[in-house]
This record gives C-alpha cells, structure tokens and sequence, in this order.
C-alpha cells in the first residue's frame, strides 16, 4: 500500500521522469541565457528569480463503463511558485465536446489540494460521457488541465511500463491514510471494544473519537457494482466510495480485489496496478475499475478485498475482508448500463436490513396494488420482473406477470409511493394467500 510521506521531491526525480518519458518538459523553467551585453545579462539574472508557475500532467490508460470514462493522473509541479489543484479545471475532449469530472446530483466530487514546487500528485479522474466509446474515440480522448495562470496543459500518455517510484506522489502536508489501514484499524478497535463488553459489561469502551481523533470515523462507506447484461460479464468494476468522515483516504489499485463464491482471487489489471485514487473527506468518488479476469454473475456473490500499508513503514501482504470492520463493503452485479441507473438493485437483490415495505393496499376495481417502500443503502430501487403469487391451501396456485409499475426507479430515502398494475386482480384476490414478487422471490403479502 502506498504510504504517502511529506517530504521534499529532489530535482533528480523530476529528471528521472523525464527520462521515462512520463511527461515533456518536466525540468524547471530557465531563464534565456544573455550574451550582448553586461546590463542584459543582469536583466535576465533578475528574471530567472522570479517565482515561475510550470504544472506537468501525465496519463495512464481510459477505462469506461456504463457511460463513465476513468483515468489515472500524474501532476508535477516543476516551477518555483506553489499552486493549488482544482478538480474543476480538469477537461475530458473528444472532438468538439468537452467533459468535466462527473458528479453525480446531490454528491459532491470536487476537491482542492494545495501543491508546492518539486511536488508531484497522483489520482484518478471519471468523467461522465454517457454513452460507451469505440476503440478509435478512446484513442481519440484528449485530457487538458487549466493552470492558475491561465495554460491549458495537455496531459501526455504515461508508458505502462513505468516504475511506480518514478510516479510515487509526494504532496507537502497531505498525508490521506490508506484504505486498507483504515479498515484494519476499525476492525482492531471493533474487536477490543467486543473484547472488553464480553470481560465487563459495563466497561467504558473508547469513543471513536478518542480512538481515532474523528467523531465520524465510522462513517465511510464502499460500494462496488459489477455492471453485466449477459453471462459473459464484465472486465471491470465501478467503485464508489463515500468518505463522510473528517479524514483523507486513498488505495493503491494493487492492494485491492475481489474475490468470487468461490475463493478465486481476482486483482485489479496490471495497467492500474503503479496508481492510485484519492477519497477526499465529505466528499463521493466514483471510478471504474479493470480487472484482470472477467467477473461473471454466475460466480457472484464477490467479496472485496484490500491489504494495508503494502507499500509503507507497517506492510502488510495479507489480503483481508472488510466484514468485521465498520460499514462492510458492498459488491453486486447490476443489468443497467448508465451512470444513473447503475447503482440500483431490484427488491430481490436489495439487501434485507436496508428495505422496509409498509401501507399495503389493492384496489380490485382499478387492477392495482400500491405499497410504501423505504431505503436506507445508497442503492436505488430498480422497480422490474414484478410477479403476483395467488394460491390456496389446497394447493391450487396461479402467477401472473406486472404489467406496469411506478415510478421505474426509487432514488431517494424518503418513504415512496409505489404503484403495481396487475391485469384482472379481482380474480388473483379470490385465492386465500397473494403475494406480490420479484424475481421469484416473494417480497410481501397482499392478502
């Protein structure tokens, strides 16, 4: 795991980035030499200390899924001035449109690091492009950064061969933790607190914000999605990440994966592995994730792993799950295929705990059933492959199909209003027991 130290960046890392070819032009700005005369010479002597503003922006490798495009990032600041880096002056092009970073609505994404000279940043950026791009668009795709002086820089491809210490970020003063240290950490504190309940109940446990010197610890969230319309499944993973707490986290993409029903372990591809995504506190991240294998519904359930501090002071090689530790991460296979509809299960896929259906009603004359449903996941609610189950105790049954439900989707976790259109329900409701269900699983009981 990366272990982000603050430290200053010498001339000769730049240097050597330079000979890897990362980035052009990633040695300091030089003033021009004089040679007329000796009140020229003086002149350019006394520009070439004027404080200078030079942001360098690498690139690794496009990566999309369900309309969104991720790439990871490399910024060095090889001027003498420091800067800040705005997420808002990042531009995705491809022809005549123009993509900034996606948010989606209500989630705030944007962030602002300060970045002195000699520092270099790494992260990884997604746009939302809305719709899936050819081989030839990807090629096409052009990633522009607005300086504060008013450049427009064009990120250069990084080799995929590049050493990871050549790329390593260095930011003065932002030290995010990683992600797999935060969950060992929870977990560890998780189970000293179980430890000392069980010796003493009526021990006084350590507060979270005691422990951790953040009162919102606990309050990171981790989803993962596997978006798949066929058996075939998906090369990639799309992950958000909700950091609602008052710390910076960031993963390297080599110190995480995901592991099947099986216990096959699948890792993040090779072309990710040298880089990194930031979670800035408050804010939501989203990004698409390669992987080295395809991930098939039929090896479904997937668990999420991640290891701690692979690559700083404490490492640690053990891949580890998040299932003890707080808000354990979640891993589903999805059918919808755009950015805003990615996130949603249907009520047979919705996790138990997190769906509480209330107010049900069935009007025989209308050919209706309405019920209120209430979330609280992030996932929205994907109204499809609604059933109504009528049987007798005798064992006669029948099942007939939904012919329209509103609204399509619930994305909110108010208590909402849901409609269920079922041609002649007065004959279903004249069997004894009736159930509405999704796909053959029974969700509640009409009558």
């Amino acid at each position: 795991m990366i272990k982000m130290k603050i430290k200053k960046i010498a001339v000769s890392i730049v240097l050597m980035l330079m000979a890897v070819c990362i980035m052009s032009g990633c040695g300091r700005q030089k003033a021009t030499t004089a040679t007329s005369s000796s009140s020229s010479t003086s002149k350019n002597s006394s520009s070439s200390s004027e404080p200078t503003l030079s942001v360098e922006v690498g690139h690794g490798q496009y990566e999309q899924s369900a309309g969104l495009v991720s790439v990871p990032v490399v910024l060095v600041n090889n001027g003498s001035n420091k800067t800040v880096i705005d997420s808002n002056n990042f531009t995705l092009k491809l022809g005549d449109s123009k993509y900034h970073l996606y948010q989606n609505s209500n989630e705030a994404s944007d962030f602002h690091l300060n970045f002195g000279n000699d520092n270099v940043y790494q992260n990884t950026l997604t746009f939302d492009v809305k719709r899936t791009l050819t081989k030839s668009q990807l090629d096409k795709l052009e990633l522009t950064y607005l300086t504060d002086k008013g450049t427009t820089v064009k990120a250069k491809k990084i080799p995929r061969t590049v050493s990871q210490d050549k790329i390593r970020e260095n930011v003065s003063g932002y030290t995010p933790t990683d992600l797999g240290t935060y969950y060992k950490k929870c977990e560890d504190y998780l189970k000293e607190a179980n430890k000392e309940k069980k010796a003493d109940p009526k021990a006084t446990i350590t507060s979270i914000e005691d422990e951790f010197s953040d009162k919102d610890y606990d309050k990171l969230r981790t989803w993962v999605v596997i978006p798949s319309t066929t058996s075939q499944g998906s090369n990639n993973a799309v992950i958000k990440v909700y950091n609602a707490t008052k710390t910076d986290f960031d993963i390297a993409y080599g110190d995480m994966e995901l592991v099947d029903h099986a216990g096959n372990e699948i890792q993040v591809a090779p072309s990710y592995r040298n880089y990194v995504v930031n979670f800035p506190h408050g804010k939501f991240v989203t990004v698409v994730v390669p992987m080295e294998a395809k991930l098939k519904p039929s090896n479904a359930p997937y668990t999420f792993q991640v290891r701690a501090d692979s690559d700083g002071e404490n490492p640690s090689g053990n891949f580890f799950d998040t299932k003890k530790s707080f808000n354990p991460v979640e891993v589903k296979v999805s059918n919808n295929v755009t950015s805003s509809t990615l996130f949603s299960l249907t009520p047979a896929d919705y996790p138990k705990d997190s769906i509480s259906w209330s107010d049900v009603k069935a009007n025989a004359d209308k050919n209706t059933v309405t019920a209120n449903v209430e979330l609280s996941d992030y996932f929205n609610l994907q109204n499809t492959n609604y059933q109504v189950l009528a049987e007798n105790d005798s064992g006669s049954r029948i099942i007939k199909g939904v012919q329209k439900v509103t609204p399509r989707y619930v994305a909110t976790t108010d208590k909402q209003k849901i409609t269920w259109h079922i041609k002649d329900l007065s004959n279903l409701m004249s069997y004894q027991h009736v159930y509405l269900m999704n796909n053959g699983k029974k969700i509640f009981q009409i009558k």
